[in-house]
């Protein structure tokens, strides 16, 4: 069972981590490229905060599998970040 707990939250810590750097992106889109930046990159710095903090509390509270814990979040990781360039490639206008 601590296996898939491990994998269950590294993967749940990871997604959370993805959804809300899409909902950033979503809300600096829409701004212009200096307010973009300003919000995406201060966002990302926020969320690295708070997923460090997650994965202190995690790591401190339950008893889990330390290494599936950490595959699983990179991997999560991973995909998300993979998703979310090709999603804002996709959305942000070329300069003019």
């Amino acid at each position: 069972m601590p296996i898939v707990l491990s994998a269950g939250l590294g993967v749940a810590v990871g997604c959370v981590y993805g959804a809300s750097s899409f909902l950033v992106a979503a809300i600096a889109l829409q701004r212009d490229t200096n307010t973009f930046m300003v919000l995406y990159f201060g966002g990302m710095f926020a969320r690295m905060l708070l997923a460090l903090a997650a994965v202190a509390v995690i790591v401190i509270w339950f008893a889990i599998d330390v290494p599936i814990f950490v595959a699983s979040l990179l991997g999560a990781l991973i995909v998300s970040l993979v998703l979310e360039i090709l999603w804002l490639i996709r959305r942000r206008p070329l300069p003019a």
